[in-house]
């Protein structure tokens, strides 16, 4: 067959083969170096009937690839002292350094992942002065109604956006007498300006705001990149009430 059984072992390496999805007649990567390095038989054709186009199991085709492309890495790189040597024509080699050079730049880009608490004297240094990545800042004051509810929420979307710096910081540190009826507030900024201001939870759907609601905005805003969302989470829940 085409592809390897979820438990089928990796000829003359004895590892067990990556588990994942796929259509009749393709192949993994893992697959096809096997081949060219003479532990596989080559492919066969999918009957007619067994053809796909534009096959992705899970909805979401660049998803699905990077995830593919992902577990061959690790596999590749686990194994890497075995592999070396019948890798005559430098093709782990070459997959090792992308691979790594994708990691490099993923960890750059992604480097926060955490509500930070910040003060008064950090805001220049932590939010204007940052440059090279957007800055989601929420105002907020204990005891102000919605501001522990858009904190909550707020930690859950910076763990999962990495990329981007979230910071929080009591609103009279921040801006003199800031009034407590336009808390909580979120300001995104992108090279030191406010491009984006969302003031109290109403425009978020009030409270019944939820983590989706907070990525939804915040997509829409540049502030956060790589959401699945591709519809707006209230409407799509006022869509299942009806």
């Amino acid at each position: 067959a085409a592809a390897l059984a979820a438990d089928a072992v990796v000829p003359s390496i004895g590892i067990a083969h990556v588990p994942m999805a796929l259509a009749p007649g393709e192949s993994t990567e893992w697959q096809d170096i096997q081949r060219r390095l003479g532990n596989m038989a080559p492919a066969k054709e999918p009957a007619p009937h067994e053809r796909r186009t534009n096959w992705d199991p899970d909805g979401d085709e660049a998803a699905a690839e990077a995830r593919r492309l992902a577990a061959v890495a690790r596999v590749v790189v686990d194994n890497l002292d075995e592999l070396e040597e019948e890798d005559d024509d430098g093709v782990l080699r070459e997959i090792r350094e992308r691979r790594v050079a994708q990691l490099k730049a993923q960890a750059a880009r992604e480097r926060f992942g955490a509500l930070l608490d910040i003060g008064e004297p950090d805001y220049t240094r932590e939010v204007t002065e940052c440059t090279d990545a957007h800055v989601v800042v929420l105002l907020y004051k204990n005891g102000v109604h919605g501001c522990d509810t858009l904190r909550a929420l707020l930690q859950r979307v910076a763990a999962r956006f990495k990329a981007t710096k979230f910071v929080a910081i009591r609103s009279d540190a921040a801006i003199r007498n800031f009034p407590d009826a336009s808390l909580p507030t979120l300001l995104v900024y992108k090279d030191g300006d406010i491009v984006t201001q969302i003031v109290t939870l109403a425009p978020l759907g009030g409270d019944d705001v939820r983590e989706s609601d907070v990525e939804w905005a915040l997509a829409a805003a540049g502030a956060v990149t790589g959401s699945r969302l591709d519809e707006n989470p209230r409407t799509a829940r006022h869509k299942r009430d009806a």
